[in-house]
């Protein structure tokens, strides 16, 4: 199985517009972070104690909670349906989350250890076979065919059997499918087509189908059975479905189109500090001036949102948006009657919770430290008490605005996010914790117990044993490993060899912007601030599988130190980076004088935080200070 390492995460140095002075602080509440940036959950930062911090040197009081509490639940009383006969049991796993189709690319994790390799049935089954075919109960059966198209000759599918709407938690079991030409005979003829069947799901999984960097279907909702022909018209630019399950497809098809549809309709966004913003330059201004003066009912144009009066108003806007007159709905009653009910409420469910979460991203980034805004904030989120949809459990992307509304809850209350979970029904409550605990476990001051916590409340198999692995990938307090990485000589060596001295280990991607800014801004600084100092060493780790290309990065100072330690993870599944865990560059690691990870990703930002953090390691190289405390 191949695991697909996220190339280069550019939120993870780079936040724009952030209004908040404290925004990378982050304890047991998520703290300010989660304002203005609050789908960037994976950069490091300070550390606190316990809950939010302050604003601009400025404690925030607490704001209360209301007794009426930040949820209700629909029971589905009133929607209760017999369950179709043709729908296979579902195990306990089946109560963890799906997502809603064409979502954002940069959560896509690829394949990785773990998952099973997907084979496809043989290219001669005929497509009238597919519908006749009883030996693929439990599973899923795709035919697909598409218009010839000269270098597309397979396609990629991805299974998610559950999907968690996590980055890498699980990975994806990943299947190519060849295709094969098509002929008059089996109704195919002037196509490529081929069938491909999954391993036997244990509820409900998500199905992307991709070739490239193209994704024609993302994330599709499927249950065990589901059967269905797809045929992708490329020269006229849609997608057929036909078959037993082509009306489960053919509705997230059209409900992705009404969502990115609603998209467009409203005119793009962008936060500046200036009221009257016309651009950095006088081309900007003439720019903006000439798309001005072609206003109409048919363009779009960016809309400057600055702080105070405007910044609000354009929240009040948000927030008063009925939610349920999006065209996403019209699409679900179409289908009332022709999909099961538990089904339609997922896809129902996923819909609410992108639109909630939409407003909470939105919130953060437009949030000000002013009484108006915090009197909002009382009023449309801490206040507010949303009935949780059926399908709820099964949604992965309910779950995620759950986390993200109680995220922002937490950073304005300073109360500690667990004490916010109360009153979720158990499955929901399991996953938005284990979300906190997925987004937040390298930005912890004490990240062991942070793990005991949620380890002690989570209920859910699946999540316990992701909860588990990440547990024991942040090795923090244990001795480095002594898995081997590669030197520019070609010579294998152990962190374990450099004991005695205090180790800043820099893994960094070629390419990746963000870890060409972290080196310059933040690195490079701090190791020469330690030049000549034989009680600290620098290692520059790169994930390269072209060696000369290594060489001539090093050699351009875009990324490391020529005159340090570089070595290489230079193949795919490097052991190295899987037992750490390192799917995200930069990540930084600290490990003391006695060969102990102290730090992994959450060092300080800025280099005069990073060198008084060292130097406390360096003073006591047995410290199990494991974050900074700035």
């Amino acid at each position: 199985m191949q695991k697909i390492l996220q190339t280069c995460f550019l939120g993870y140095l780079c936040l724009i517009g952030s209004q908040i002075s404290a925004q990378s602080k982050v304890a047991e509440s998520p703290g300010v972070d989660l304002l203005h940036k609050v789908s960037d959950p994976n950069r490091g930062g300070e550390t606190l104690s316990d809950t939010f911090l302050e604003y601009n040197g400025q404690e925030i009081s607490k704001l209360p909670l209301h007794s009426s509490g930040l949820w209700t639940v629909d029971n589905g009383l009133k929607d209760e349906t017999a369950a179709s006969p043709q729908k296979a049991p579902r195990s306990d796993l089946s109560t963890l989350p799906s997502s809603f189709s064409f979502v954002d690319q940069h959560l896509d994790p690829g394949a990785g250890e773990g998952t099973l390799r997907l084979h496809p049935a043989p290219v001669t089954v005929l497509a009238h076979q597919l519908l006749e075919d009883t030996a693929t109960y439990g599973k899923v059966v795709v035919y697909v065919e598409t218009r010839r198209v000269p270098a597309l000759d397979s396609l990629e599918f991805r299974l998610w059997n559950p999907y968690l709407n996590e980055r890498d938690l699980p990975l994806p079991e990943v299947d190519q499918l060849l295709l094969q030409p098509g002929s008059m005979f089996d109704g195919s003829r002037e196509t490529a087509r081929g069938q491909w069947e999954s391993g036997t799901l244990s509820g409900y999984g998500r199905l992307t189908l991709r070739f490239d960097r193209f994704e024609y279907l993302d994330r599709f909702l499927v249950e065990p059975g589901d059967s269905v022909r797809v045929r992708l018209d490329f020269e006229n630019a849609r997608a057929l479905f036909s078959g037993p399950a082509a009306d489960k497809f053919r509705c997230q098809y059209e409900l992705a189109n009404a969502y990115e549809n609603y998209r467009y309709d409203q005119n793009p966004t962008m936060f500046t500090q200036q009221s009257d913003y016309w651009g950095y330059s006088d081309t900007d201004s003439l720019s903006i001036l000439e798309i001005r003066g072609r206003e109409s009912s048919i363009r779009r144009r960016m809309e400057f949102i600055s702080p105070g009066e405007k910044g609000l108003h354009h929240l009040e806007n948000i927030f008063s948006m009925d939610v349920f007159s999006h065209p996403g709905f019209e699409v679900l009653e179409h289908y009332e009657n022709k999909l099961d009910p538990d089904f339609l409420a997922v896809l129902r469910a996923d819909l609410v919770g992108r639109i909630y979460h939409d407003q909470i991203v939105k919130f953060s980034t437009y949030y000000q430290e002013d009484e108006a805004h915090l009197k909002f904030f009382e009023a449309n989120i801490a206040d507010t008490a949303h009935e949780i949809p059926r399908g709820a459990g099964h949604s992965a992307y309910y779950p995620e605005y759950l986390y993200q509304k109680l995220a922002v809850v937490s950073a304005l209350t300073k109360e500690p996010f667990r004490n916010l979970l109360g009153g979720l029904p158990e499955d929901i409550h399991d996953q938005v914790y284990a979300k906190y605990i997925f987004k937040n476990y390298r930005r912890f001051k004490d990240s062991n117990r942070q793990f005991e916590l949620a380890m002690g409340q989570v209920r859910n198999p699946l999540l316990l044993e992701e909860l588990g692995r990440l547990y024991s990938a942040q090795r923090i307090g244990e001795r480095i490993a002594s898995i081997p990485l590669t030197d520019r000589e070609g010579n294998e060596l152990s962190l374990t060899e450099l004991e005695g001295k205090v180790l800043l280990v820099s893994f960094w991607l070629p390419g990746c912007q963000a870890s060409s800014e972290g080196y310059k801004s933040l690195i490079h600084p701090v190791e020469e601030y330690f030049s000549g100092d034989d009680e600290i060493s620098f290692v520059y780790v790169s994930h390269d599988s072209n060696l000369g290309r290594w060489s001539q990065n090093i050699a351009s100072g875009d990324y490391a130190t020529s005159q340090s330690l570089n070595l290489n993870a230079s193949y795919q599944d490097h052991p190295f980076l899987d037992y750490y865990n390192i799917r995200y560059f930069p990540t930084y690691m600290v490990v003391d004088a006695q060969g102990n990870v102290q730090n992994i990703g959450n060092i300080p930002k800025t280099p005069d935080g990073l060198i008084q953090y060292l130097k406390a390691t360096m003073a006591d190289s047995s410290s199990t200070f494991s974050s900074p405390n700035l």
